[in-house]
């Protein structure tokens, strides 16, 4: 686990501070790292992977949170869909999602129209630089 980890290399790194790492000094006097602890590198990594592993977790988790609250709002709406059926029938609803679609359309279009001058002017912008 987790802690296990930490532990080892908390007694790895107090090792490497008492001689873990060999060293040499070249012959300008400067000082070359030669080698380190093996068992210190392991414990790194570990330490990395435990972090990563917490945070791919976390990550699970709030996508599970996202995914409840998604089915639930899906449910909320169908439900709404059918009572709009049963209240103004198929055809008045059918009509209605026409217009709708249409105006998803234009909002896409929209979007792309203004991401397309965003990415003009920032060409722009850098032309001039």
């Amino acid at each position: 686990g987790h802690s296990t980890t930490d532990s080892c290399c908390q007694v790895k790194n107090s090792q490497l501070e008492q001689g873990g790492v060999s060293i040499r000094v070249g012959q300008k006097g400067d000082v070359v790292l030669v080698q380190r602890s093996m068992s210190v590198l392991v414990c790194e990594l570990l330490d990395d992977m435990n972090r990563a592993s917490d945070e791919v977790n976390a990550l699970e988790l709030q996508g599970w949170k996202v995914q409840q609250r998604f089915r639930l709002r899906l449910a909320h709406w169908r439900q709404h869909h059918q009572d709009l059926h049963e209240q103004h029938g198929t055809k008045t609803v059918e009509h209605a999602n026409r217009f709708l679609e249409a105006d998803e359309s234009l909002q896409v279009a929209q979007g792309r129209v203004q991401a397309t001058l965003q990415a003009v002017a920032a060409s722009e912008a850098a032309e001039i630089h």
